[in-house]
């Protein structure tokens, strides 16, 4: 996984992104030093793992470690491209998916992983949040997520939540309840929706770098 984040990063990096700046350069190479650092494992060794072929595909060139997805020809989609042809939204998706999963192999503590390695993995963690907050695009104040629009009101920076979270807890923006009484006649009644409801509590899956540095201590 780490080998094919440093080849998409790298990707990243060498493509003609009109929302790249030299901010977002300069968080994909901090986050390439960090890569770089981790001890007590194999060298990183970057694997770009996707190929163009024409406009309308492209090749994955290996097996994906986390969901087992055969290589082979995908199509081209709104935000699924290659690397040196993503969107913003693709690269924030690429940056909290993997900074997900760096958090839920470090808060297992596991046994082949000393303290220097899991320091360094929540380093690398920091290092991909950095660069979708220098992406410029929303953090979702409920599950952490970068993207492009927060929904809520009157606060949606502090309290709304984005798309994902708005999917979780239902489309519509009210819900029905229906009841029979005791004559069968029927009773309808609108809910509203709570969308936070789902995601309430998430930031507990991004905790902080301190929270590792005290677990790590016991």
């Amino acid at each position: 996984m780490l080998s094919l984040l440093a080849g998409s990063v790298t990707n990243l990096r060498s493509g003609q992104h009109r929302w790249a700046t030299k901010k977002i350069d300069q968080a994909c190479e901090r986050v390439l030093s960090s890569l770089s650092q981790i001890p007590d494992i194999p060298p990183i060794v970057a694997v770009s793992p996707l190929r163009g072929v024409d406009s309308c595909s492209f090749v994955s060139v290996c097996e994906c470690p986390l969901c087992l997805s055969s290589a082979g020809i995908r199509s081209v989609g709104k935000y699924f491209h290659t690397w040196t042809n993503a969107c913003a939204v693709q690269a924030a998706n690429l940056l909290y998916e993997i900074g997900l999963i760096l958090w839920a192999v470090m808060c297992r503590l596991p046994d082949w992983a000393s303290g220097r390695t899991l320091d360094a993995l929540n380093s690398l963690r920091n290092a991909l949040r950095q660069a979708g907050h220098d992406s410029g695009m929303f953090e979702c104040p409920q599950c952490g997520r970068f993207t492009t629009c927060l929904y809520g009101h009157p606060t949606p920076v502090r309290a709304g939540f984005c798309k994902w979270c708005l999917d979780m807890g239902g489309g519509l923006s009210v819900s029905l309840s229906l009841d029979f009484d005791a004559d069968g006649k029927l009773s309808v009644r609108c809910i509203k929706t709570d969308y936070t409801a789902p995601a309430r509590n998430a930031w507990d899956i991004l905790p902080g770098s301190e929270f590792f540095s005290v677990k790590m201590l016991r």
